[in-house]
């Protein structure tokens, strides 16, 4: 007997369970109480013949190789739902002295802007780049990817390997440590903000953040997030599961520890 699995929401979270599950032959109903996919991401549109339609939840990407993987252990191609567009500036941060900064993945385009604010910035880079890959690969395996739900989560064997990257320093001086100049720091330490948090408060931890764009870019996605969404709940859909669209879910019953 196949397994019935009912999963509640058609956000990011939900679509991607719907795939990872209808992908391992479960029978999947997805339950959504929106006419459309998305949750956040479902963004909105204006105008009397829907002709502008607006992102109103994440607007860029990072890691698309998280979602080419969410597609691929399903046996699909991302490329066949949705299109996924790097960008060729990741972003230009203007200065308060008149100048700017164009961030970007290619690292000789980027060590030649870096070399605009001085002769020594290009190595500071490399060596912070080398410091982020290093933390990244810490990171992305044994907190980014792990469940938070329990206590092993904080074990010191599991935080130890951190230690040496100084957690306890704010990301301005982290980043002021290697650039000495207050526009690279702030170039490069905006991206904590995606997160509600401020360079001069937050961790140092946090420099993977801008690390992500430097490394693996920033990405679009061709017609907006709502494209991701509906491209998402086509690969669902054509794995066999179905969605259930503007049926809002009252109660979720648990009887002896299930729901």
């Amino acid at each position: 007997m196949v397994r019935h699995v009912i999963v509640v929401g058609a956000g990011p979270g939900g679509l991607s369970t719907a795939i990872n599950l209808a992908g391992q032959g479960l029978r999947v109903t997805v339950v959504e109480k929106d006419a459309v996919p998305g949750g956040r991401m479902k963004g909105l549109t204006l105008g009397k013949a829907g002709e502008y339609a607006l992102d109103t939840g994440p607007s860029i990407l990072q890691l698309p190789g998280v979602l080419e993987q969410i597609f691929r252990r399903a046996g699909r191609r991302i490329e066949d739902y949705v299109k996924l567009v790097p960008l060729d500036i990741n972003t230009r941060v203007h200065f308060w002295d008149g100048t700017h900064l164009d961030t970007s993945r290619n690292m000789a385009r980027m060590e030649a802007e870096v070399s605009k604010y001085g002769a020594d910035k290009a190595l500071a880079l490399r060596r912070w780049m080398e410091e982020g890959r290093e933390k990244y690969g810490i990171a992305y395996e044994k907190f980014i990817c792990t469940n938070a739900g329990s206590l092993g989560y904080y074990a010191p064997w599991r935080l130890a390997p951190t230690l040496r990257f100084k957690p306890w320093q704010t990301l301005y001086r982290q980043l002021d440590s290697f650039f000495h100049d207050d526009r690279m720091t702030y170039a490069l330490a905006y991206p904590s903000k995606y997160l509600g948090l401020h360079p001069t408060t937050c961790s140092s931890v946090f420099s993977v953040i801008p690390f992500l764009e430097l490394a693996f870019g920033v990405w679009h996605v061709e017609g907006g997030f709502r494209a991701l969404s509906r491209g998402m709940m086509r690969c669902a859909e054509d794995l066999g599961a179905t969605f259930r669209m503007g049926t809002a879910v009252e109660k979720v019953r648990v009887e002896a520890g299930r729901a």
